[in-house]
């Protein structure tokens, strides 16, 4: 009857605990009246357990299943919300000062700030990208309503690239000068874009995403589809412009009415 997997842990959670509080009132009851072989299963038991008991303890075991479903997900949710927080924290790490060998005078200390300025841009790009990952993870698992092993894994693998961006930003806000660094981070958002779309495209094929207009599932498709791309294109820019491949990315903001447009959905 509800889709929405967060009012289902409210619901389930909330039914779950006073049907326990309720049993165990029943159960002291029982045996403050009756004794302790009251409440006891089996022959050792006198007859004595009050038929609600039982019945509250019948409904416990249909309504379990259902939180530890729910339960499950939203523990897959929150682990990935904290490996992007942490991510998202740590790119901001590598923005500091190199050690200096004596106090810097006010016009040596602006310079110092001026060459930070690969760092700040890599920090920002870098930031920005990986919201967009956290937007399409949050917006995909929003809809997800049940789970299995492959998309376990492939979540866990999505963060392990979503883990290791900080290192790939660092690289290219070090040593942006050189290709091979472009390529590192290109590959991990490569990584990351394409595993996503794995994930949802494997909870889309197995039925595990709650029904919703055709057109808005093919939209988050397509737009899954074009970051990769995006990324793919500017590996091959840079082996002719390294500069313009690293402003390619900003590209990503077209993705979406892109995507809107190829699926015939209304852009949001």
């Amino acid at each position: 009857m509800f889709s929405n997997p967060q009012l289902q842990i409210g619901l389930a959670r909330a039914y779950r605990e006073a049907l326990l509080a309720q049993a165990d009132w029943q159960r002291k009851t029982a045996v403050a009246r009756f004794g302790w072989r009251a409440c006891w299963p089996g022959p050792m038991g006198n007859g004595r357990v009050p038929s609600g008991l039982l019945k509250e303890y019948l409904v416990l075991s249909k309504i379990s299943p259902l939180v530890e479903k729910v339960s499950g997900l939203e523990r897959i949710v929150f682990m990935s919300d904290a490996v992007f927080a942490i991510a998202l924290t740590l790119l901001a790490l590598e923005i500091k000062l190199p050690p200096l060998e004596h106090p810097l005078m006010p016009g040596e200390f602006a310079g110092a700030i001026l060459g930070l300025l690969p760092k700040f841009y890599s920090y920002v790009l870098s930031f920005l990208v990986l919201g967009v990952y956290w937007v399409a993870h949050h917006r995909d698992f929003g809809s997800v309503t049940r789970y299995d092993a492959r998309l376990i894994w492939l979540n866990l693998f999505t963060l392990m690239c979503v883990a290791f961006l900080p290192f790939s930003s660092a690289l290219l806000g070090e040593y942006g000068n050189f290709q091979l660094t472009w390529v590192i981070f290109a590959l991990n958002n490569i990584a990351i874009s394409t595993l996503l779309s794995l994930a949802w495209g494997h909870a889309r094929r197995k039925g595990m995403v709650e029904d919703r207009e055709p057109a808005g599932l093919r939209y988050r498709t397509y737009r899954g589809l074009l970051v990769p791309f995006v990324f793919l294109l500017s590996l091959g820019v840079s082996w002719f412009d390294l500069t313009l491949a690293q402003i390619m990315p900003l590209l990503l903001i077209f993705t979406g009415p892109v995507a809107a447009r190829l699926a015939g959905h209304d852009y949001p």
